[in-house]
């Protein structure tokens, strides 16, 4: 399999399936270009080593969130703003093809889950972020395809089993609690190959029938047909 590496802007260079590495990249790059303004205050410090007199400019987080002052415009933050950075950060790989895909081992895609969770729930320290299949699959360098491949496969189909578990039930419980909208969200999940090819489960529906027979018309209405019968039809004799 081949091991391309991509430079980032900062000189990073990191591996298609250095999931760790991408995703300290990944979120050096968030908090630089997307939530600067909503990370907690630096302090500057000037740190000066003897041996040369090097004067160094460092910067030290603080612990807290920064506060925003009185009638200061606070940045609004939407998903499409992230998605949009996570792809072009993500997208700049040639996503591996099935064979590729295959020489990967079970343990490596949960690998890849792992920091993709750690992903996620970083992003929504700042905004609700749900993950999808369509942004896991390119932080693993895999296309959707190869996805719903290897979850067929049995070497693989626990690990991807997994992944499924964890998108759809972040997609319910955000629905559930009104975060995201419960119509958009069942369709997502539904849509075959880029979604999850749920199916909603036909609703219960029971018709009862009530139905009161006179039983004395009925009777009345066969002698009429035999008296009819044996005298030969004649009209109708009430």
């Amino acid at each position: 399999m081949r091991k391309k590496q991509v430079i980032f802007d900062e000189g990073e260079m990191i591996t298609p399936t250095d999931y760790e590495k991408k995703y300290k990249v990944i979120v050096e790059e968030l908090d630089k270009d997307i939530f600067a303004d909503l990370l907690p205050d630096k302090e500057m410090h000037l740190e000066i080593k003897d041996d040369d007199c090097e004067v160094k400019e460092t910067k030290q987080k603080k612990e807290v969130k920064r506060k925003f002052l009185k009638n200061e415009i606070v940045p609004l933050l939407t998903p499409m703003q992230v998605s949009a950075r996570l792809n072009e950060l993500l997208r700049v790989y040639k996503p591996l093809n099935l064979e590729e895909a295959k020489t990967l081992e079970d343990k490596d895609y949960l690998e890849a889950l792992k920091w993709y969770m750690k992903l996620i729930t970083y992003i929504n320290e700042y905004l609700v972020f749900l993950p999808s299949k369509q942004t896991f699959c390119a932080f693993a360098n895999i296309t959707t395809s190869i996805y719903n491949e290897l979850l067929q496969m049995p070497s693989y189909t626990q690990v991807f089993n997994s992944v499924e578990d964890y998108i759809v039930d972040a997609n319910f419980l955000s629905s559930q609690a009104g975060i995201v909208e419960s119509k958009t969200t069942l369709t997502k999940l539904q849509t075959k190959d880029a979604g999850h090819n749920l199916v909603r489960n036909p609703e219960a529906l029971t018709i009862n029938t009530f139905t009161q027979i006179d039983t004395q018309e009925v009777k009345q209405r066969l002698e009429r047909w035999k008296s009819m019968a044996n005298i030969g039809y004649k009209g109708d004799n009430k």
